[in-house]
């Protein structure tokens, strides 16, 4: 692996080291995009309502307005305690905190200082004592029904113990360090703690600056002992249940695993807290107080249905009291309709958990996929990598949606997508800026030279590519027009280039089909070589196939005209090109200056390749082999042209013309000919290779015409062959 990968693969999972460090250590966003991908779910998917035994007793505006200003006196909470006794609610729960005496109590009003003085000896005498107390009032008639009062915590609040109502038991490790503590606290009237029912914390979350309601604590501890939630005692006193059960961890873990109120079981977190489920607002879950407190018999009877065996909180939804909350589903809401909300999730057991494990697992997957979408993104296309962490992703949602809608597990899958996103975005921009460098620079320096084909394998396998000079066994071929001086001086300029840029360009393109590589144009000739810069097991063959390719395209291009030459009545014949191939080793790479090089080869193998291509004039044929082509290509159709001198070579050269291909070499007429041909070649005189040359003028076979040239020229070159000193001094053969 190139060390650009190795680079990318080290940075990549640099990141996703952090982000994993980042969501082990969960801290603000994370804890914060959670939340937002749970009231989301929630929103997608509320809790289905079912009808509960709960419901809400409402101080409302229009209940202010009929009875006046809050806090009104308590005998008007004695008064909606016996309404709510005679339609014999299960548990009636104060949304209330009673800490302080009753002001409008006559007792209090009449004991103030200023009002003495005024009054004078009050009631003639009498002593206040004996006036009524709002508080002795409400009292007493808690005294005779189930009701729950509430204590609440707050920070500038007196230390101290919370009443208690209660007993626990506990299955298990102890879980009292695992619950909240109260702290300082609000408490009770004590006139009012002896007759209550019940008594439980009025706080529905342990952060009091929390502006959404997602955990409700169910318990609460305080010095070595466990208190109830508001909720937790409406559910005891509505069952007439005196004990709660706490359930711990088998283990030495020291956590809370649920909680059984009378015959309830309750899921909740390892600090006894109850996620909520919301259900939208629901307006008639909601009585307004007045309809008790102001209104006729008959209304108050028409109320027994909705009250009668039910849980009743009595809270206010009055703005000015300043008692709202605000739910997972967006809404604002009393905050009655909290502990309302909670009881009924209870009762209907529509539970959400979110089991430990699950912490890790989620740990895990930043960890997993990032993993993945890194090696994804440096070793496939931007697209696939795309392709891949989008059906990551689309699988991670769906399935923690699946999760939430079926079964109420809340599993996140907000960071690990967000990860997920952001490593593939920084790693995309670090392929694109560094890593796919290189890869631009190959595209850029070989685009021109090599098959779109060829390209893509560079591109997909850059380490198979070894640029700087590499020594490797090499087929090399030149393609020369012929007869191009007198062609060039009968065109215009713009003409001759126009010619040129179409024949070269058609000829091009049988190199590049067959894998091969265009090392220049020089003229109206061109040089191409194959097995570079990646390997092709089978050059030499593709090399003449290649060659095979021009002669049919060029009799393509002729037969139709394709220059215009005829159409324009030039008084040029058929074009015609000499190839000639040779296989050998040769070093290939980038040869030049640092400022400017081309990607070349040089060798001698190079010089044996144009200097066979030059013989193709001597022998009357267009295509050329050496022996070291020709024995890699033993299934092609081709003929010994015996030994030629060649230009910078101590010895000849064997070479060979090729015919055709391998159904050619199959054919019967080239088997004829090519026992003939043998037979002609280790004969001592010319007279029957002239008479096979004139034979294959008036042959009907298409191949066999071609080759009286070659016969004729090989006649003269047996008669009279050159030497080398013409050779060297490039003299020719008549």
């Amino acid at each position: 692996m190139k060390q650009s990968k190795w680079l990318a693969i080290l940075f990549g999972l640099l990141i996703v080291i952090t982000l994993t460090f980042l969501r082990g250590i969960d801290g603000f966003v994370p804890q914060t995009i959670r939340n937002l991908t749970f009231d989301q779910f929630q929103q997608l998917a509320p809790r289905q309502r079912t009808p509960q035994p709960v419901r809400v007793i409402d101080i409302d505006e229009q209940s202010l307005a009929k009875i006046g200003q809050f806090p009104w006196p308590r005998t008007e909470f004695a008064r909606l305690v016996d309404e709510l006794k005679k339609l014999d609610a299960a548990a009636i729960v104060f949304d209330v905190i009673f800490s302080e005496d009753d002001r409008l109590s006559p007792r209090r009003v009449l004991q103030r200082d200023d009002l003495k003085k005024w009054l004078g000896d009050v009631g003639m005498g009498k002593s206040t004592d004996s006036l009524p107390d709002n508080d002795k009032i409400f009292a007493d008639s808690i005294s005779k029904a189930p009701v729950v009062l509430a204590f609440g915590r707050n920070e500038d609040g007196l230390a101290g113990k919370p009443a208690s109502k209660s007993g626990f038991a506990f299955t298990g490790t102890s879980t009292l360090e695992a619950l909240h503590d109260t702290g300082r606290i609000t408490r009770l009237l004590s006139i009012l703690e002896k007759p209550a029912t019940g008594i439980g914390s009025i706080s529905v979350s342990p952060d009091a600056s929390q502006d959404i309601i997602r955990k409700y604590p169910l318990l609460w501890s305080h010095e070595s002992k466990a208190y109830p939630s508001l909720v937790m005692e409406a559910l005891r006193v509505a069952q007439g249940a005196s004990t709660f059960v706490i359930q711990g961890a088998a283990t030495d873990e020291k956590i809370v695993e649920g909680v059984k109120i009378g015959a309830i079981p309750v899921s909740t977190t390892r600090r006894g807290e109850l996620w909520m489920y919301y259900a939208p607002d629901n307006p008639d879950l909601y009585i307004p107080a007045h309809h008790l407190l102001r209104g006729e018999a008959k209304q108050r009877e028409a109320l027994r249905e909705k009250i009668q065996g039910h849980i009743v909180f009595i809270g206010t939804s009055a703005t000015g009291l300043f008692d709202i909350k605000t739910t997972s589903l967006a809404q604002t809401v009393p905050g009655v309709s909290i502990h309302a909300q909670a009881t009924e999730q209870i009762l209907s057991q529509s539970f959400l958990w979110r089991p430990d494990w699950i912490e890790g697992v989620e740990i895990l997957l930043v960890l997993v996929l990032g993993i993945i979408i890194v090696i994804a993104a440096i070793f496939l296309s931007p697209i696939s990598s795309f392709v891949i962490g989008a059906s990551l992703a689309l699988l991670l949602a769906g399935g923690s949606w699946l999760g939430f809608k079926q079964y109420g597990m809340l599993f996140d899958p907000s960071f690990p997508l967000f990860s997920g996103l952001l490593i593939n975005f920084t790693m995309t921009a670090y392929r694109y800026l560094v890593t796919d460098k290189e890869a631009r620079f190959v595209r850029m320096a070989f685009s021109r030279y090599v098959s779109s084909d060829v390209l893509k394998d560079i591109q997909t396998d850059p380490e198979a590519l070894e640029l700087g000079g590499d020594t490797r066994e090499l087929t090399i071929m030149f393609v020369d027009i012929r007869n191009f001086t007198p062609l060039s001086e009968g065109l215009s300029p713009q003409d001759l280039v126009a010619f040129l840029n179409k024949l070269l360009g058609e000829l091009s393109l049988c190199v590049t089909q067959e894998k091969g590589t265009i090392d220049k144009y020089i003229g109206d000739s061109i040089m191409a070589f194959w097995n570079a810069p990646l390997k092709v097991g089978d050059h030499q063959k593709r090399a003449c196939c290649a060659a095979l390719k021009m002669r049919k395209t060029l009799e393509r291009l002729n037969r139709l005209d394709a220059f215009g030459f005829r159409k324009n009545g030039l008084p040029f014949a058929d074009i015609a090109i000499g190839v000639g191939i040779n296989t050998g080793q040769a070093c290939v790479g980038n040869l030049g200056s640092q400022e400017r090089f081309d990607y070349s080869i040089i060798g001698d193998a190079v010089n044996v390749a144009a200097r066979t291509e030059s013989s193709c004039k001597e022998l009357g044929m267009d295509i050329l082999l050496t022996a070291s082509t020709a024995q890699a290509v033993s299934e092609f159709a081709f003929l010994d042209a015996g030994k030629i001198p060649l230009k910078g070579k101590s010895e000849d050269q064997q070479i060979f013309t090729l015919v055709g291909d391998e159904l050619i070499q199959e054919s019967k007429p080239f088997q004829t000919l090519l026992e003939t041909h043998k037979e002609l070649m280790t004969k001592t005189t010319t007279s029957a290779i002239r008479s096979t040359a004139q034979q294959c003028k008036s042959a009907a076979i298409p191949i066999l015409p071609r080759l009286a040239s070659f016969y004729e020229k090989l006649t003269n070159r047996l008669i009279s062959p050159p030497s080398r000193d013409d050779v060297r001094m490039g003299k020719k053969s008549s």
